[in-house]
């Protein structure tokens, strides 16, 4: 396996962890949601991420040549318009971090896609 397709698959485990994490409790994302965290809406967008990327991250888990490109590709869109709602959205102690990390994500996702063949 090429380094660059496993590191991408080191990073969909992340995000497997991190959206059962999200889906299990969605107050640990206050920092980043910012005010009416603890509503029922936010509350529900927020396990609605996190299915996301558990669904997301089990797919680039789980297959293997042309479908993992696909999943590669669909995972960097997806950390694409996290980045563009959080640099759209209010300021938080966070938001460099989420910014650095969903432009990482999708950089590496489309690296590994085009690595992948």
């Amino acid at each position: 396996m090429k380094p660059l397709v496993a590191y991408a698959r080191a990073l969909a485990a992340l995000r497997v962890a991190i959206g059962a994490a999200l889906c299990a409790a969605p107050g640990i994302a206050s920092p980043w949601t910012g005010e009416g965290a603890g509503s029922r809406g936010v509350r529900m967008l927020t396990r609605s991420l996190g299915a996301r990327d558990a669904a997301l991250g089990i797919g680039v888990l789980a297959s293997r040549d042309g479908a993992l490109r696909q999943w590669l590709v669909l995972s960097s869109v997806c950390d694409l318009a996290d980045f563009a709602a959080t640099f759209a959205g209010t300021r938080s102690r966070v938001r460099p971090l989420v910014l650095a990390s969903s432009a990482g994500a999708a950089a590496t996702g489309l690296a590994a896609a085009v690595a992948a063949g």
